[in-house]
């Protein structure tokens, strides 16, 4: 049986017995999950395969979701991507489903956004899952230091909170903003 332990060595959390694998705690949660059989029925036959279903449990060990995602993962600045089917959806650090699965993918949450990837073009939602930019890059970053890296027409950028071109798409290659500076790729060359 997998369990967790605290500082002074102690069982605080015994998991239950089918708990296939437990993930640290991040912001008073963490991720579990179950192996299960999958049935299902293709060309006439029986297909049985193998598959995983990924809740969350709270630090008392009790679980705050159901075992209904596909993939789950770790709450970053208060906020964790879930994968049903093959969209990505977005719970609370209480385990609260808060967008339902509906894009290709999302980032995480900095500067109170998160790039998604809706049919292809991203944009950026809010913590309530709005659609705040709206989805017109070829590819998005997360945000760093109020700038967020942007695809555009080949050529990377940078975009401020309100959506604006801050720095004109015009790098090869991009990093993202750390105390105040970002290494960009053009002509060849990082600079």
């Amino acid at each position: 049986r997998k369990f967790y332990i605290n500082s002074k060595g102690e069982k605080v959390i015994t998991l239950p017995k089918d708990i296939y694998e437990s993930r640290p705690f991040n912001e008073g949660i963490a991720v579990v999950s179950k192996q299960l059989d999958e049935h299902e029925t293709k060309f006439g036959r029986d297909i049985s395969t193998l598959g995983y279903r990924f809740a969350y449990i709270n630090l008392k060990g009790d679980c705050v979701s159901d075992f209904v995602f596909e993939d789950a993962d770790d709450i970053v600045n208060g906020f964790a991507r879930f994968r049903q089917g093959t969209k990505f959806g977005l719970v609370n650090n209480k385990g609260e489903v808060i967008v339902k699965p509906t894009f290709n993918n999302i980032g995480n949450f900095n500067n109170g956004m998160a790039a998604v990837d809706v049919n292809g073009k991203y944009g950026y939602i809010n913590t309530e899952g709005v659609l705040v930019i709206k989805p017109q890059f070829d590819y998005a970053y997360d945000f760093t230091e109020g700038l967020a890296g942007v695809w555009v027409k080949g050529k990377y950028g940078f975009i401020n909170a309100s959506g604006t071109i801050a720095i004109e798409p015009a790098f090869e290659q991009i990093k993202p903003f750390a105390e105040g500076k970002a290494a960009v790729l053009k002509d060849g060359k990082w600079g």
